[in-house]
């Protein structure tokens, strides 16, 4: 089973993965329906932070987890028994 590491990169790929799928329907309903304001230029930034954040947090732990693995299971990369 997966690791930790592997554990929180999956939870945090799944909120990048969240925010993506909600930001095309947002924006198309944004134009669609004519928005505008500060509430949703906020709303705006802090939807386009947030899928930001979380793409470069999973990127991070998506190469931290990896080389927890080879580092867990060194041995076996190597070859050895």
């Amino acid at each position: 089973s997966a690791g930790p590491a592997g554990k929180y990169k999956a939870f945090i790929q799944n909120l990048f993965i969240g925010g993506l799928l909600l930001w095309y329907p947002l924006i198309s309903s944004g134009v669609r329906l004519d928005w505008s304001g500060g509430l949703w230029e906020a709303w705006q930034w802090f939807h386009e932070a947030w899928v930001g954040i979380m793409l470069a947090v999973a990127l991070v732990l998506t190469v931290y987890s990896m080389f927890v693995y080879l580092w867990n299971y060194r041995t076996v990369v190597r070859g050895q028994t």
